[in-house]
């Protein structure tokens, strides 16, 4: 009994041994000041090899992000302090990212875990995509601005206009929800995203003490728009897994319907 008491712990010293000899990925963290649309399980490489994958994207409270990255055990020599961290642009496709490493010189010392470097974006990408978001933008001209210009211009036709604090709420949410649309990769923060809920709310509020004509015109004509550009706020926001934030911001633009 007590022999075998012996080797069952001889087994079990050996399982973890052999399990510490074990390599296993390193991970690190790059802060970015903007990720240019770079995602959760993007890929990483070095020298034309995939040496890695992002393991998650974090929107902090300083307005930046930190990129958690995993690179496999035969590449860590490939994450030193000389390294610098890239995001670029699939050539294929602008909609992917991904991440390159280029060493500044070979043989320094390789990142300690949970170590946090300063990334950076390959020069050029972001002028290019604040060209193409901005050119959008001005094509667009706010699709809720637009709507909003457009029922103002109906009922001023029909010698109507709406309540003046109900027409100022309407115009500083349209300009915030434009303003997040406009900016390149514009993600609201936390307080943001809790300011367009009472944004929200002031506006239901300014909305029930309208005449009929006008909380039937706005539900039917804004309010279908208003949903649109939040929807692409929770999509943006689902990139670094703050989409549940949305929740009481919907909330809100669910109960101007039956207001």
């Amino acid at each position: 009994m007590v022999n075998r008491i012996l080797l069952y712990l001889m087994l079990f010293g050996w399982v973890l041994f052999a399990w510490g000899c074990v390599e296993t990925d390193l991970i690190f963290k790059v802060r970015y000041d903007q990720v240019a649309g770079l995602q959760e399980n993007d890929p990483i490489y070095f020298q034309g090899n995939e040496i890695g994958h992002i393991r998650k994207v974090t929107y902090t409270k300083k307005g930046d992000y930190l990129v958690e990255v995993s690179v496999k055990p035969g590449f860590k020599n490939a994450a030193t302090v000389d390294s610098k961290f890239f995001i670029n642009e699939d050539p294929s496709s602008a909609e992917n990212k991904y991440l390159t490493v280029e060493q500044g010189k070979p043989g320094g010392m390789v990142l300690e875990r949970d170590a946090i470097v300063k990334g950076s974006v390959v020069p050029g990408l972001l002028q290019k995509m604040m060209s193409g978001l901005m050119s959008n933008a001005d094509r667009a001209e706010g699709k809720l601005q637009q709507k909003l210009q457009q029922l103002k211009q109906s009922l001023q036709a029909k010698s109507r206009s709406m309540d003046a604090d109900l027409e100022l709420a309407l115009d500083a949410l349209s300009a915030q929800l434009h303003s997040f649309n406009s900016e390149l990769q514009k993600v609201p923060d936390s307080a943001e995203v809790k300011e367009l809920e009472k944004m929200l709310k002031g506006v239901g509020k300014d909305l029930k003490a309208a005449q009929r004509d006008v909380r039937n015109s706005v539900r039917d004509e804004l309010i279908p728009e208003l949903r649109r550009e939040l929807e692409q706020i929770r999509e943006r926001l689902r990139k670094y897994n703050r989409q549940e934030e949305m929740d009481p911001v919907e909330e809100r633009a669910e109960e101007l319907t039956r207001i």
